[in-house]
């Protein structure tokens, strides 16, 4: 987000998941950004806003730590300079499965 911005995090109870929704009023997102936003060393259209430096992991390894815990991570943004939406989504408890192909949900 640009300097002085507002982010707003908030979160909800979706039947047995939470839904933490970040949202900001940066540089958005268009249609070739999102196809590659989750992906390992992804270029991005929008330029860091605070003259940091990005290397295109950041958001590849945070899909992997929600995923561990058998949640989702997805993003929505209106276009470009609309800002973006991030949401996670994440069971409030899981029983591992016997198997290492799925859990299974407890509520």
């Amino acid at each position: 987000s640009y300097h002085g911005s507002t982010i707003k995090v908030s979160a909800r109870e979706a039947g047995n998941y939470v839904h933490i929704e970040v949202k900001d009023e940066g540089q958005g997102l268009n249609f070739n950004d999102m196809q590659k936003l989750f992906t390992k060393f992804a270029k991005l259209s929008s330029k860091p806003t605070g003259k940091e430096t990005s290397h295109g992991l950041g958001l590849s390894i945070s899909k992997s730590f929600v995923e561990l815990h058998r949640g989702n991570i997805y993003a929505m943004s209106p276009g470009k300079d609309k800002g973006t939406t991030f949401i996670v989504s994440l069971p409030f408890k899981y029983k591992p499965a016997t198997d290492a192909s799925e859990a299974e949900i407890n509520s």
